[in-house]
């Protein structure tokens, strides 16, 4: 009984070592990530192996899949179906939604055409390896085989499809480097399921290019004198009666602490609130300090999840989308405001609310978002960063009296100052532009629009002390100082 166990077991080494030595589209102990530049990120991961006979069947991660608008499947089937079985003879079969198959046999010789898929009713699609070759991609070269495809229909007659002439590439030692959705073959719409090809752009054995993007990438990066700007706002409520904010915060990394599974961070912040009620300033605020920042690089959620796996949590669905925008991106908990219909069916509310998901920036933190409905919005974004020796964007200024944010250096004169009963503005950008004297708690006292240099502000009703004056055009703040009155 030992040595039949033994046998079977070497019969199916040797299978799987045979099937590695082959051409083949999938492999077990890998995660791949492939692009396109309209949709963002894919990755592909085979959650288990089975083995049948002389077949290895390799099981995909499931996927968040909208079929159609009104029935949306947490746990549907992987963007290249549920399963990829991997004969002997090198053929690869993959299932669509339907569960039809399509065959791609991958030792194929040149221009040495097969049946890949059937449809009784309507066509048949043939494949065929249309070039073999050497390629570069990711940093390695290796043999691959590119496969095309051609529709016909019944009678052997080529028909318009939008699968002629498409290709597929598979790499001898990396499998795939393009495809495309085999979920949705071959009935790809303009709607929910448009035809789209996916190249190859990160593998995590070996570790090459574009890799899933977790917590750790997003806030383990960080080292002194590095620093984030960044520029919050809010408005809600209509137009009758708003109440809108504005935080700007500066953060200047101080010193930097490495564990296990951890980093904490000494951070110098400088940040200014100010809040408005139907345009009129309500209050400011100025905070200037040093926090501490303890980043645990396993937290708590679902944000190390792939690009597209189903997140669960009560009765709230939703998936994380990674893309490359000016860095590498995760948008998180899209689609969490669906109604459960049941376990397998969740469809959109009909309701007006808010909705804004949250993206994280590899190397750069978050989250920054924007939303916006009617006249309500929120947005929080990334305006300058600082790291080591690169930056970029806007830095912003904060002045510490006000919490008044400055964009620009002062190109503006105000005088006298100090005042004795008027002041003037001369000026090299272009007016007419917002003038305003503010005091000290933040309330708006004088707002005269200056047209030209010759205009006069009369300063006679205020009383004798310390004021601020504001220069702007509508959000855009040209200048902010002192101005003070005998």
């Amino acid at each position: 009984m030992k040595k039949f166990t033994l046998f079977a077991l070497l019969m199916i080494t040797g299978s799987v070592i045979m099937h590695a030595q082959n051409y083949q589209t999938y492999f077990s102990d890998r995660i791949i990530a492939f692009e396109n530049h309209h949709m963002g990120l894919k990755f592909q991961r085979v959650d288990s192996v089975h083995i049948n006979q002389q077949d290895s069947i390799l099981w995909f991660f499931p996927n968040f899949d909208m079929e159609d608008y009104f029935c949306i499947q947490p746990h549907g089937p992987n963007w290249s179906g549920r399963k990829v079985i991997i004969r002997e003879n090198g053929d690869n079969v993959f299932f669509n939604r339907h569960n039809d198959t399509i065959l791609i046999q991958t030792q194929a010789e040149l221009h040495n055409p097969w049946l890949a898929y059937e449809n009784t009713d309507h066509y048949k699609i043939y494949a065929e390896v249309v070039d073999h070759d050497i390629l570069s991609f990711l940093g390695v070269t290796d043999s691959v085989k590119t496969i095309g495809f051609q529709v016909y229909d019944l009678n052997n007659d080529s028909i318009e499809h939008v699968l002629n002439n498409r290709h597929l590439k598979i790499s001898k030692n990396h499998g795939l480097i393009k495809t495309f959705l085999f979920r949705d073959f071959p009935d790809y719409s303009a709607n929910w399921a448009p035809y789209i090809e996916y190249d190859i752009t990160g593998l995590s054995s070996p570790q090459l290019g574009f890799q899933n993007l977790t917590w750790k990438d997003v806030f383990g990066d960080f080292y002194p004198g590095d620093e984030l700007h960044v520029m919050q706002e809010w408005c809600y409520g209509d137009l009758s009666e708003q109440s809108c904010g504005k935080r700007n915060s500066i953060f200047k990394y101080l010193n930097r602490f490495e564990y296990e599974d951890s980093v904490k961070y000494s951070i110098e912040r400088i940040e200014s609130l100010i809040t408005t009620y139907q345009g009129d300033i309500t209050g400011y605020n100025y905070t200037h300090d040093t926090i501490t920042s303890v980043i645990h690089y396993q937290p708590n959620n679902n944000f190390n999840k792939l690009s597209q796996a189903p997140i669960i949590q009560g009765d709230v669905i939703s998936y994380n989308l990674q893309s490359v925008k000016h860095a590498m991106t995760k948008t998180l908990g899209l689609y969490d405001y669906l109604v459960r219909i049941s376990d397998d069916c969740w469809t959109f509310p009909e309701s007006d609310v808010l909705y804004f998901n949250p993206e994280y920036m590899k190397g750069l933190g978050g989250p920054y978002y924007w939303a916006s409905m009617w006249h309500s919005y929120t947005k929080r974004q990334l305006v300058y960063y600082k790291k080591g020796d690169q930056e970029w964007g806007s830095p912003l200024t904060i002045v510490d009296e006000t919490g008044i944010d400055m964009l620009d250096e002062p190109v503006i004169s105000v005088f006298p100052n100090p005042a004795t009963g008027y002041i003037r503005v001369k000026s090299d950008i272009i007016l007419p532009v917002l003038f305003e004297i503010i005091d000290l708690h933040g309330s708006v006292l004088i707002a005269e629009v200056i047209h030209s240099s010759n205009d006069r502000i009369d300063t006679s009703t205020l009383k004798a002390g310390v004021y601020v004056y504001r220069i702007r055009k509508a959000e855009l703040v040209y200048q902010t100082g002192k101005l003070l009155i005998k």
